[in-house]
Order: C-alpha cells, then structure tokens, then sequence
C-alpha cells in the first residue's frame, strides 16, 4: 500500500467530515499506520490451496505447500477494502471491485490499475492451532508460517 496514497486518502476523508479528532486518528492507527493482531480463525480450517477474508478486518489468510501466510485486503490504488463489498477473495485471488485491479492468491498484481502487490503481514500458529495475525508487523511476499 503506498503511504502517499493513504495518507492522501485519509486526508481527504477528514476535510469531508471536518473534524479535528479524525485528523487526529490519520496520525495513527485509523488511517493504516500502525495495526494489530487480528484472529485469523484455525489451521484446521484453511486447507492447502485456500485463500479466504478474516471477517471483520481488511486481512486475508492463505496457505499454500510452504504453509499460511497473511496480507492486506486494501487496494493500493485507492484504498478500497477488497474484503467487503469492494471485492472478492477466493482461491483463485483478490479482485478490487472499484476499479478492476485483480491480484494472485499471494497478491501479485494480474491487472492495473494497481501498480503495486497486497502487503502482507507475519503470522503465527500457537500450539493449538489459532492464527494470528500481526498487521504491525510487515514482511515479505515469501514469508510463510510452518504448520506442525
């Protein structure tokens, strides 16, 4: 996601809605700088091949044969959020609904107007199972959590 970009966008949202303390969340986590763990559901529910939105956040949880791995479900181009009604995430990859970027089940951009692939985020798997999912802490594309 490009800072400029967001930032931009956020900037743009609080002149619309004129309020001094959403400038105030732009500097923080409100307008993505910043996160936290999101709960990602179970190993046990994300078969090898799956790719699939975390209800209730802008994140999508994959697993392929190197294990699970998490990225944004923001749009770079514009920031739509790709997880809701602004997209679709399936097996097969992440289409942004506003203006047709499409991207890979690891977030490569197929098709502009994006420029830019989904950000992803680490990951981890307790004993038990549960993914969580750091959306402070970036990584790269090839980043993956072991299943054991």
């Amino acid at each position: 996601m490009s800072t400029d970009s967001s930032s931009r966008r956020c900037f743009l949202k609080v002149l619309a809605q004129g309020s001094a303390l959403a400038g105030a969340a732009c500097l923080g986590v409100a307008c993505g700088s910043g996160g936290g763990p999101v709960d990602g559901g179970t190993v046990t529910d994300l078969a090898v091949g799956a790719l699939r939105a975390v209800s209730g956040s802008s994140v999508a949880v994959g697993r392929d044969a190197g294990g699970v791995y998490a990225m944004t479900l923001i749009c770079p181009h514009e920031d739509c959020d790709m997880g809701g009604s602004d997209g679709s995430v399936s097996a097969s990859g992440v289409v942004c609904n506003c203006h047709g970027s499409r991207f890979d089940v690891v977030g490569v951009v197929l098709q502009g107007p994006a420029r830019t692939d989904l950000v992803h985020y680490a990951v981890t798997i307790s004993a038990l199972g549960a993914i969580t999912v750091d959306t402070s802490a970036t990584v790269d594309a090839s980043v993956r959590t072991a299943v054991a």
